[in-house]
Protein backbone atom coordinates (compact mmCIF):
# COMPACT_ATOMS: atom_id res chain seq x y z
CA UNK A 1 0.00 0.00 0.00
CA UNK A 2 1.11 3.58 -0.64
CA UNK A 3 1.65 5.77 2.38
CA UNK A 4 -0.05 9.12 2.67
CA UNK A 5 3.28 10.86 2.94
CA UNK A 6 4.24 12.55 -0.28
CA UNK A 7 7.32 14.66 -0.85
CA UNK A 8 7.08 16.87 -3.91
CA UNK A 9 10.18 18.14 -5.60
CA UNK A 10 10.92 20.32 -8.58
CA UNK A 11 13.74 19.22 -10.82
CA UNK A 12 15.27 21.63 -13.27
CA UNK A 13 17.04 19.71 -16.01
CA UNK A 14 19.18 21.92 -18.21
CA UNK A 15 21.17 20.38 -21.02
CA UNK A 16 21.94 21.29 -24.60
CA UNK A 17 19.76 20.00 -27.41
CA UNK A 18 22.74 20.04 -29.68
CA UNK A 19 23.84 16.57 -28.55
CA UNK A 20 22.85 15.21 -31.90
CA UNK A 21 24.16 13.34 -34.92
CA UNK A 22 27.50 14.09 -36.48
CA UNK A 23 27.73 17.28 -38.51
CA UNK A 24 30.47 18.29 -40.90
CA UNK A 25 31.95 21.54 -39.63
CA UNK A 26 35.10 23.61 -39.44
CA UNK A 27 36.39 23.86 -35.87
CA UNK A 28 38.13 27.16 -35.12
CA UNK A 29 40.48 26.95 -32.14
CA UNK A 30 41.56 29.91 -30.02
CA UNK A 31 45.19 29.36 -31.05
CA UNK A 32 44.30 29.83 -34.74
CA UNK A 33 44.18 26.12 -35.65
CA UNK A 34 41.38 24.99 -37.98
CA UNK A 35 40.19 21.38 -38.28
CA UNK A 36 37.53 20.16 -40.73
CA UNK A 37 35.59 17.00 -40.01
CA UNK A 38 32.51 15.52 -38.38
CA UNK A 39 31.63 16.73 -34.91
CA UNK A 40 29.23 15.94 -32.09
CA UNK A 41 28.52 18.48 -29.35
CA UNK A 42 28.52 16.93 -25.90
CA UNK A 43 28.10 18.46 -22.45
CA UNK A 44 31.48 20.20 -22.28
CA UNK A 45 33.45 18.86 -25.24
CA UNK A 46 33.36 18.20 -28.96
CA UNK A 47 33.89 14.72 -30.38
CA UNK A 48 35.70 14.98 -33.71
CA UNK A 49 36.45 12.62 -36.62
CA UNK A 50 38.00 13.42 -39.98
CA UNK A 51 35.66 10.90 -41.63
CA UNK A 52 32.02 10.28 -40.78
CA UNK A 53 31.69 7.35 -38.35
CA UNK A 54 35.20 6.22 -39.26
CA UNK A 55 38.73 6.90 -38.19
CA UNK A 56 40.17 7.96 -34.87
CA UNK A 57 37.89 9.94 -32.57
CA UNK A 58 39.35 13.00 -30.88
CA UNK A 59 37.90 15.03 -28.01
CA UNK A 60 38.34 18.78 -27.64
CA UNK A 61 37.27 20.73 -24.57
CA UNK A 62 35.01 23.71 -25.28
CA UNK A 63 37.58 25.94 -23.56
CA UNK A 64 39.96 25.38 -26.50
CA UNK A 65 37.44 26.44 -29.15
CA UNK A 66 36.30 29.80 -30.45
CA UNK A 67 33.60 28.75 -32.93
CA UNK A 68 32.46 26.12 -35.41
CA UNK A 69 30.93 26.62 -38.84
CA UNK A 70 29.40 24.51 -41.58
CA UNK A 71 31.76 24.58 -44.60
CA UNK A 72 30.63 26.69 -47.55
CA UNK A 73 29.52 24.66 -50.57
CA UNK A 74 31.36 26.22 -53.54
CA UNK A 75 28.92 24.58 -55.98
CA UNK A 76 25.83 26.16 -54.47
CA UNK A 77 24.14 28.69 -56.75
CA UNK A 78 23.04 30.84 -53.81
CA UNK A 79 25.81 31.41 -51.32
CA UNK A 80 24.60 31.99 -47.77
CA UNK A 81 26.51 32.86 -44.64
CA UNK A 82 27.69 29.58 -43.10
CA UNK A 83 25.85 28.30 -40.03
CA UNK A 84 28.16 29.24 -37.14
CA UNK A 85 28.04 28.50 -33.41
CA UNK A 86 30.15 30.06 -30.67
CA UNK A 87 31.65 28.58 -27.51
CA UNK A 88 31.09 31.17 -24.79
CA UNK A 89 31.77 31.05 -21.05
CA UNK A 90 28.73 32.11 -19.00
CA UNK A 91 28.32 34.23 -15.89
CA UNK A 92 30.76 36.26 -13.82
CA UNK A 93 33.15 33.36 -13.17
CA UNK A 94 32.78 31.81 -16.63
CA UNK A 95 33.19 28.24 -15.38
CA UNK A 96 30.47 26.89 -17.68
CA UNK A 97 30.96 27.06 -21.44
CA UNK A 98 27.94 26.62 -23.71
CA UNK A 99 27.31 26.45 -27.45
CA UNK A 100 25.42 29.54 -28.68
CA UNK A 101 23.93 30.72 -31.97
CA UNK A 102 24.48 34.37 -32.90
CA UNK A 103 21.17 36.25 -33.17
CA UNK A 104 22.27 39.85 -33.78
CA UNK A 105 25.38 42.02 -33.63
CA UNK A 106 26.07 45.52 -32.37
CA UNK A 107 27.56 47.22 -29.34
CA UNK A 108 25.92 44.28 -27.56
CA UNK A 109 25.82 40.95 -29.37
CA UNK A 110 22.81 38.73 -28.72
CA UNK A 111 23.19 34.93 -28.64
CA UNK A 112 20.80 32.06 -27.94
CA UNK A 113 20.81 28.40 -27.01
CA UNK A 114 18.00 25.86 -26.72
CA UNK A 115 17.69 23.69 -23.63
CA UNK A 116 15.26 21.33 -21.96
CA UNK A 117 13.90 22.61 -18.68
CA UNK A 118 11.13 22.25 -16.16
CA UNK A 119 10.82 18.49 -15.67
CA UNK A 120 8.92 17.87 -12.46
CA UNK A 121 7.77 14.91 -10.42
CA UNK A 122 7.47 13.58 -6.88
CA UNK A 123 8.72 10.85 -4.56
CA UNK A 124 6.42 8.21 -3.07
CA UNK A 125 7.29 5.95 -0.15
CA UNK A 126 5.94 2.48 -1.01
CA UNK A 127 6.62 0.73 2.28
CA UNK A 128 4.18 2.45 4.62
CA UNK A 129 7.08 3.83 6.60
CA UNK A 130 8.38 0.35 7.47
CA UNK A 131 11.93 -0.92 7.39
CA UNK A 132 11.43 -2.45 3.95
CA UNK A 133 9.94 0.68 2.49
CA UNK A 134 11.44 2.31 -0.57
CA UNK A 135 11.15 5.67 -2.25
CA UNK A 136 10.06 5.71 -5.90
CA UNK A 137 10.25 8.77 -8.12
CA UNK A 138 7.12 9.34 -10.18
CA UNK A 139 7.79 11.37 -13.29
CA UNK A 140 5.69 14.41 -14.06
CA UNK A 141 5.07 16.29 -17.32
CA UNK A 142 7.91 16.05 -19.86
CA UNK A 143 10.45 18.84 -20.12
CA UNK A 144 9.88 21.60 -22.65
CA UNK A 145 12.22 23.28 -25.10
CA UNK A 146 13.26 26.68 -23.81
CA UNK A 147 15.31 29.33 -25.60
CA UNK A 148 17.84 31.11 -23.40
CA UNK A 149 19.36 34.38 -24.57
CA UNK A 150 22.79 35.70 -23.64
CA UNK A 151 24.43 39.09 -24.15
CA UNK A 152 28.07 39.96 -24.69
CA UNK A 153 29.87 43.19 -25.45
CA UNK A 154 33.02 43.10 -27.55
CA UNK A 155 35.21 43.90 -24.54
CA UNK A 156 33.56 41.23 -22.36
CA UNK A 157 34.98 37.75 -21.99
CA UNK A 158 31.88 36.04 -20.62
CA UNK A 159 28.29 35.98 -21.83
CA UNK A 160 25.59 37.34 -19.52
CA UNK A 161 22.21 35.67 -19.12
CA UNK A 162 19.91 38.29 -17.64
CA UNK A 163 18.12 36.95 -14.61
CA UNK A 164 20.53 34.07 -14.31
CA UNK A 165 22.93 35.54 -11.75
CA UNK A 166 20.95 34.52 -8.69
CA UNK A 167 18.24 32.39 -10.20
CA UNK A 168 17.17 30.02 -7.47
CA UNK A 169 14.41 27.73 -6.29
CA UNK A 170 12.28 29.18 -3.52
CA UNK A 171 9.66 26.68 -2.40
CA UNK A 172 8.49 25.39 -5.74
CA UNK A 173 8.96 28.63 -7.66
CA UNK A 174 11.88 29.55 -9.90
CA UNK A 175 12.90 33.08 -8.95
CA UNK A 176 14.24 35.12 -11.86
CA UNK A 177 15.66 38.62 -11.39
CA UNK A 178 15.45 39.83 -14.99
CA UNK A 179 14.53 43.43 -14.19
CA UNK A 180 17.25 43.84 -11.59
CA UNK A 181 19.98 42.39 -13.77
CA UNK A 182 18.91 44.17 -16.96
CA UNK A 183 18.97 47.49 -15.10
CA UNK A 184 22.55 46.72 -14.06
CA UNK A 185 23.67 45.55 -17.50
CA UNK A 186 22.16 48.51 -19.37
CA UNK A 187 22.96 51.08 -16.65
CA UNK A 188 24.72 53.30 -19.22
CA UNK A 189 21.37 53.84 -20.96
CA UNK A 190 18.94 55.43 -18.43
CA UNK A 191 16.12 55.72 -20.98
CA UNK A 192 16.16 51.96 -21.61
CA UNK A 193 16.44 51.19 -17.90
CA UNK A 194 13.31 53.25 -17.22
CA UNK A 195 11.36 51.42 -19.91
CA UNK A 196 12.32 48.03 -18.46
CA UNK A 197 11.70 49.12 -14.86
CA UNK A 198 8.24 50.44 -15.75
CA UNK A 199 7.36 47.31 -17.70
CA UNK A 200 6.57 49.24 -20.87
CA UNK A 201 5.15 47.30 -23.77
CA UNK A 202 7.96 45.80 -25.82
CA UNK A 203 10.49 45.99 -22.98
CA UNK A 204 9.72 42.89 -20.92
CA UNK A 205 11.80 39.73 -20.55
CA UNK A 206 10.12 38.12 -23.57
CA UNK A 207 11.17 41.13 -25.67
CA UNK A 208 14.92 40.67 -25.24
CA UNK A 209 15.53 40.96 -29.00
CA UNK A 210 13.78 44.35 -29.09
CA UNK A 211 15.58 45.47 -25.94
CA UNK A 212 19.00 44.71 -27.44
CA UNK A 213 18.02 46.31 -30.76
CA UNK A 214 16.91 49.45 -28.90
CA UNK A 215 20.20 49.59 -27.00
CA UNK A 216 22.32 49.13 -30.13
CA UNK A 217 20.43 51.78 -32.12
CA UNK A 218 19.46 54.37 -29.48
CA UNK A 219 22.09 54.10 -26.78
CA UNK A 220 25.30 53.16 -28.55
CA UNK A 221 24.57 54.09 -32.16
Amino acid sequence: MFSNKYVTVLLILIFSLQLSAQKKMNLYFKDGTIKTGYVEFKKDEVKFRTQQKKGKKEKFDYALLDSAAVPVNPRAKRQRAPKTVYFLPEGEKGKKISVFDLVSTGSVNLYKKTVLAGYQGYWINTGGGGVGGSNVFMGGPPAKKVTIYALKRTNETNATILGGKDTSIVGLKLVNSFKKHSEEYFSDCPDLVDKIKNGERGFKESDIRKIVAHYNSKCKG
